[in-house]
């Protein structure tokens, strides 16, 4: 494991930029973000950058470090960039970016090896740069099998898991930061009794603006919610004032059926708000093949608004119990998006080590065990996470694609085939939308391309850099295990995950 020594930071978001430009990038980001024009309106790809931009200059120290703000790639820029060992770019969802990203790396495959080390990351849909002409498919694959791109979900990159070659995607699951400084012009109430709604632009259907109504009508129709306050926040909106408005909220309430990280859910959750929402909101989707719970511990989950009274007046009723909620919603949110959270990601990828520290138990229909057995079985061999292929013993995943299993702490994961009495079925189907849990689609046999696909996104998003298995699951799953890889860092790259196999 080597650390590279020098690092071209490069940005090319319009606010990150100015920072750079005027050699400011140790300035106070919240008295920017309230005296900026964007401090007016939610803005993701801002707040990201420059939470990027504050944990990698909190490094400067350890790392020789130099901020590029850059518009265009040109023999001048390429020659002022041969002078480092690493080159990261953060590109974004803007024409002149994806053109920079695009036109360095042809540039660096032109140098046969005599050009540093590039990481892209986090923003843009790139197969959507494709559909729209922006980038051709060559460049598309040395975005994706190049030195390492990191990326925040993988929403985003379904295209590649339709591919043959995806084992070869140098993808690196890479955190988004929340920048916990940002909110400390914000008071916490002790007593809190505000529940909130966050809706969406309208017309834009996967948000689900029509349910927060519909849940409005639930509440108010009941009087035991009379003592609490309703507010429902409406683009535009700053984000300074949803902060105030944040520090009041017991519970917030989300709706949207589709999110790739959500600001504002997670805002929420680090200001110490309960958050509900929909099982699907964070689920990968990969066409009608497969789908993966990009964020399995994140939230309270809830499959019909109905359900949403009875889970808050539980909570209510039992004393303590808000408290404790709002502690578990603050530390899980800060625990992976906080900013020393980012910071040691970065650390770790300047220093070439490897990101993925988690472990997959990995079980089959012939190892015949029961739920719970899968669980302790997981946790007696260090796993976060378990599965069972074709969901065997796993009934109690039903209409899920993940389950926490409270005496193990293992998160268990639902695969995307289920086997029963009467052959097999898809796991998931998706209608106008919606994504169901439920094993209606019979199908004829197992595709094992489908498989190993399914089985790479599994371990790209939850960062597995370790599978222990069984010898019968080996015996069921032929080589198809083997074929599972990870990002491994800057130096080593793309490499087989490592699998060892334990006694059931």
């Amino acid at each position: 494991m080597t650390s590279v020594k020098s690092i071209a930071f490069v940005v090319h978001e319009q606010a990150a930029k100015k920072i750079i430009q005027a050699n400011n990038v140790e300035t106070d980001f919240l008295e920017l973000l309230e005296n900026s024009p964007w401090g007016s309106r939610p803005n993701s790809t801002t707040r990201l950058t420059l939470a990027n931009l504050k944990a990698v200059q909190s490094l400067t120290n350890d790392f020789d470090i130099n901020f590029i703000a850059a518009d265009k790639f040109t023999e001048v820029m390429a020659q002022e960039l041969k002078k480092y060992d690493l080159v990261v770019v953060n590109s974004i969802a803007s024409a002149p970016s994806i053109r920079f990203t695009a036109d360095l790396l042809k540039y660096k495959r032109k140098q046969n090896g005599e050009f540093p080390k590039i990481i892209v990351g986090t923003e843009a849909t790139w197969a959507a740069q494709i559909a729209n002409g922006n980038i051709t498919e060559d460049e598309y694959d040395l975005i994706y099998f190049g030195d390492g791109l990191l990326r925040h979900t993988a929403r985003t990159d379904r295209e590649i898991y339709t591919r043959p070659d995806v084992h070869k995607a140098a993808i690196q699951e890479f955190e988004l930061g929340i920048d916990q400084s940002l909110f400390r012009n914000t008071t916490e109430p002790n007593k809190r009794k505000t529940i909130t709604f966050v809706k969406a632009p309208e017309g834009r259907k996967t948000k689900n603006n029509e349910s927060v109504d519909r849940i409005i009508d639930l509440l108010e129709q009941d009087e035991r919610f009379n003592e609490f306050n309703i507010k429902v926040v409406e683009p535009p909106y700053a984000i300074t004032d949803y902060w105030q408005i944040l520090a009041e909220t017991s519970y917030l309430i989300f709706t949207s059926l589709g999110e790739t990280f959500s600001y504002a859910l997670n805002d929420a959750k680090a200001l110490g708000a309960v958050t509900f929402l929909p099982r699907q909101m964070y689920y990968s989707t990969v066409g009608r093949r497969f789908a993966v719970d990009g964020y399995p511990e994140i939230g309270i989950k809830y499959d019909g608004i109905d359900e949403i009274p009875s889970r808050i007046l539980s909570i209510e009723g039992s004393s303590g119990d808000w408290q404790r909620a709002s502690k578990e919603s603050r530390d899980s949110c800060l625990d992976r998006f906080g900013l020393e959270k980012v910071t040691r990601n970065w650390r770790a990828l300047f220093n070439g080590e490897n990101l993925n520290d988690k472990s997959l138990y990995l079980v089959a229909q012939e190892d015949a065990l029961s739920f719970d057995k899968i669980a302790d079985n997981a946790a007696l061999n260090s796993c976060d996470f378990a599965m069972s292929l074709q969901n065997a013993g796993t009934s109690e995943l039903i209409g899920k694609l993940s389950e926490y299993h409270q005496d193990t702490n293992v998160m268990m994961l639902a695969y995307y085939i289920t086997s029963s009495e009467t052959g097999l079925h898809r796991y998931i189907d998706i209608s106008d939308g919606l994504v169901l849990a439920n094993s209606s689609v019979p199908v004829e046999r197992e595709d094992w391309a489908q498989s190993e696909a399914f089985l790479q996104l599994i371990c790209r998003t939850n960062k597995i850099g370790r599978i222990v298995t069984t010898r019968k699951t080996l015996e069921v799953a032929g080589n198809s295990l083997s074929k599972l890889s990870m990002f491994t860092g800057v130096n080593e790259g793309v490499k087989s995950i490592p699998i060892e196999t334990a006694e059931c």
